[in-house]
């Protein structure tokens, strides 16, 4: 029993010392969505590393099993690229690794240098494929503050520009903000709407833990932005397979001799989560 104590008294010391190496104070995000079909992320942290550390990850799911008001499923792909961190050493994988991932992890920092204190990252992106197109509208639907971050979130503000002759609204932009799962809009933020301009601000006080996310949905006409469609549909979906098969085969040519490989280092984990897009 004193084992089981103490073994209990350590996972907790360690779940909160990781939950507490770094704490971001500050934290804003602009969107601009291209009517093309896509839209650039650019990211901006202020945050303080309460022990040193080489940096940051930012990792950023893209595979979901969706369900819409309808109760319809679905399984979307999204896929991020360029990317750019400035100032800092990153890695990102290539698209090819991103098609047999679930999620897209950025490592920032150098294995070198030791950073402790108050810091700022920039990270930009572009995303493809996020869009969701239904009959009567085309819905733009994104954690701006993902739930997988091991750190609070003090300040959050975030804003996003549509397509010249968009204009958002109270009836159709919405935030939401805390655990999985939350249906109603966070009151905890304050709104603006301007023109083709949708932003918010954290109000005093706000804080989102590890666990939670702040989620922008903005339902948008038909024809504002274009669905993206792959040159080559079944190359885009399953090419990775034929890669696969290619480097087998070239390792087995040059292996002949072996009498058994391990495939199943080729792959991948499978995670699946599910995205509830709202009714309104």
């Amino acid at each position: 029993m004193k084992n089981s104590y103490y073994l209990l008294l350590l996972l907790l010391t360690l779940n909160t010392g990781l939950a507490q190496d770094f704490t971001v104070k500050n934290y804003t995000v602009d969107i601009t969505v291209h009517k093309e079909g896509y839209f650039d992320v650019v990211e901006n942290y202020d945050l303080n590393f309460e022990i040193p550390k080489h940096g940051i990850y930012r990792t950023i799911q893209t595979k979901y099993d969706l369900v819409d008001s309808e109760g319809n499923e679905s399984t979307r792909k999204i896929r991020i690229s360029k990317i750019k961190v400035p100032d800092y050493k990153f890695e990102a994988p290539f698209d090819f690794v991103q098609k047999m991932q679930d999620q897209m992890e950025i490592k920032i920092g150098d294995k070198d240098i030791t950073l402790v204190g108050p810091q700022h990252y920039e990270i930009k992106y572009r995303v493809h494929n996020a869009f969701l197109f239904e009959d009567s509208q085309i819905r733009f639907y994104w954690n701006i503050k993902p739930e997988d971050w091991l750190a609070e979130f003090h300040q959050v503000s975030f804003t996003i520009r549509l397509p010249e002759n968009v204009f958002p609204s109270k009836e159709n932009s919405f935030v939401y903000a805390g655990d999985r799962g939350t249906s109603t809009t966070t009151t905890e933020m304050q709104l603006y709407y301007a023109n083709n301009e949708f932003s918010g601000t954290s109000k005093a006080g706000f804080v989102s833990h590890p666990g939670q996310s702040v989620t922008v949905l903005i339902n948008l006409p038909l024809g504002s932005v274009k669905e993206e469609k792959p040159f080559w549909p079944f190359w885009d979906n399953y090419g990775w397979v034929f890669l696969i098969g290619i480097m087998l085969f070239a390792f087995l040519g040059y292996g002949g001799n072996l009498e058994r490989i391990n495939v199943s280092l080729l792959q991948p984990v499978i995670i699946h989560r599910t995205v509830w897009i709202l009714p309104w």
